[in-house]
């Protein structure tokens, strides 16, 4: 629909000659002015054609009959007018066929006595018309033209205020007619120009008419004239291609019928398929009401268990208290006996285990000792290393640890992180001493976290900085760029 032609819609005058604002509308891109001479018929068109479409107010392109007595000053200002100054608009608004797309285009001008015209040129881009939702004038009291300036103000963005009329020109190439260049542009308004003549229908002559249109009309070159002599030897090809096209519309026609009854049959289908499903899912109603109905019987016995039950719950309650006062000679001296049991048996648990953890810290350092290794990593390791094996290892044992410290020292430092309410974590790669996640640092790094983040959220982003944070302190180790002192590293890159 964009690509539809544009026919001109209205035009309008404000401030101009002897209007105050008019608009003379266009019936399908045609207007016709009748009325008596010296009614201002001329005045009227010469406003719009050719002025409006190249912006050119030479005096000779003013009157119909190429003199230079009219000038634009003289349509502003008369000689017996009282004012000093007057600005007035023309403008012209076109619209696309079959459609409400609106474009306008127009020049305002401002005349002072004594001084040379002020002439500016504008166009409406986005659809707002003049004299409907777009005015040239402030109205407070009487009505005011707008200055140039005024007019860039509520033209905005969306339109356009050219201060030359060659580049006004070439705008309304470009936006309506689309010739190739500005010179063909020219000549056709050249050739309007020449028949709008004054008496030309009248004394009516071919050779005048000829010698209008070869004056301005280029001449067609061989290369223009080519591709009608083809075209004109192609219409043969062209009326075999015409056939050989009406024949297939026809084939393709006799598919669709066949393809018509297809359908039909595979509609029929569907419609036996659908009147299957309509049954099955009465049956299902029927089906869902009869087990709404049992639902609500067995709800009616489930409340009478519920009060079955609440009476053995009493019952069981009396019971109770009988058991007690039974039982209440002995309970003090059972309940005394069964925390010194307790008390015995986790003592006995933590011997086995301190038992077990020096057993397998021995088999851990022989097998460390045979194979010479010269420093250990502990990832995941989780467990408490003893002070013999730290003495052994001193400044050799690297361990990871999931917070950025000395913050979160210990187990689950995410699950601290996130109740504290952090906006970073981090991990740290440290030397192991005798004091829990306190030994000399060698590495650490940071994450940045949000409100938004769960705790899952941060055991996922932290997993992979402690991998990077760890692999760091084990290299700069091995390469041996760490120097520990009083509990402190200096790091040599």
């Amino acid at each position: 629909m964009m690509n539809s032609r544009w026919q001109a819609n209205k035009i309008g005058l404000i401030n101009f000659w002897y209007y105050d604002e008019q608009e003379f509308p266009f019936v399908k891109g045609r207007m016709l002015l009748r009325g008596s001479n010296g009614s201002g018929k001329s005045v009227t068109m010469q406003s719009v054609v050719p002025l409006l479409l190249d912006g050119n107010m030479s005096p000779e392109r003013l009157d119909p009959f190429g003199s230079r007595d009219r000038k634009m000053s003289s349509y502003l200002l008369e000689e017996d007018d009282g004012r000093e100054e007057r600005t007035g608009y023309l403008y012209l608004e076109l619209k696309r066929q079959n459609s409400d797309t609106y474009l306008t285009i127009g020049m305002g001008i401002r005349a002072r006595r004594g001084k040379n015209l002020d002439k500016w040129y504008f166009s409406l881009t986005d659809g707002r018309r003049i004299g409907k939702d777009f005015f040239l004038y402030k109205d407070s009291g009487e009505k005011v033209t707008l200055s140039k300036k005024e007019l860039e103000n509520r033209i905005g963005d969306v339109g356009r205020v050219i201060d030359r009329q060659v580049d006004y020109m070439e705008y309304v190439n470009r936006q309506i007619f689309g010739f190739e260049t500005t010179e063909e542009y020219k000549e056709m308004i050249d050739l309007l120009i020449q028949l709008r003549t004054p008496k030309l229908s009248k004394d009516f002559k071919p050779t005048v008419i000829n010698e209008i249109l070869s004056s301005s009309l280029q001449t067609l070159s061989e290369d223009d004239l080519r591709p009608m002599s083809e075209a004109i030897e192609n219409m043969d090809n062209l009326k075999t291609n015409l056939d050989t096209l009406s024949e297939s519309i026809h084939a393709a026609r006799q598919i669709e019928k066949v393809y018509d009854q297809y359908n039909q049959i595979v509609l029929y289908d569907k419609a036996l398929l659908f009147s299957d499903a309509g049954k099955a899912y009465e049956n299902c109603m029927k089906n869902g009401k009869q087990i709404t109905e049992g639902l609500a019987i067995h709800m009616e016995e489930l409340r009478k268990e519920e009060q079955h039950y609440e009476a053995l719950k009493q019952e069981e309650e009396i019971l109770k208290e009988e058991k007690t006062s039974l039982d209440k000679s002995d309970a003090a001296q059972l309940k005394e006996q069964e925390s010194k049991l307790k008390a015995e048996l986790l003592e006995r648990v933590k011997e086995q285990q301190t038992k077990e953890k020096q057993e397998q810290e021995k088999k851990e350092m022989e097998l460390l000792a045979k194979h010479k290794v010269n420093f250990i990593v502990l990832a995941r390791y989780m467990q408490v290393i003893s002070e013999k094996m730290i003495d052994a290892y001193p400044n050799r044992i690297i361990n990871i640890h999931h917070s950025f410290l000395p913050a979160f020292v210990g187990a689950k430092p995410y699950h601290a992180a996130f109740e504290r309410g952090v906006k970073i974590i981090g991990a740290t790669s440290h030397y192991v001493t005798t004091e829990l996640d306190a030994g000399p640092i060698i590495e650490q790094d940071v994450v940045r976290i949000t409100h938004k983040d769960t705790v899952q959220d941060l055991v996922n982003k932290g997993k992979d900085l402690e991998k990077i944070v760890l692999s760091r302190a084990v290299q700069k180790h091995i390469e041996r760029k760490v120097l520990a002192y009083k509990n402190k590293t200096v790091i040599f890159n």
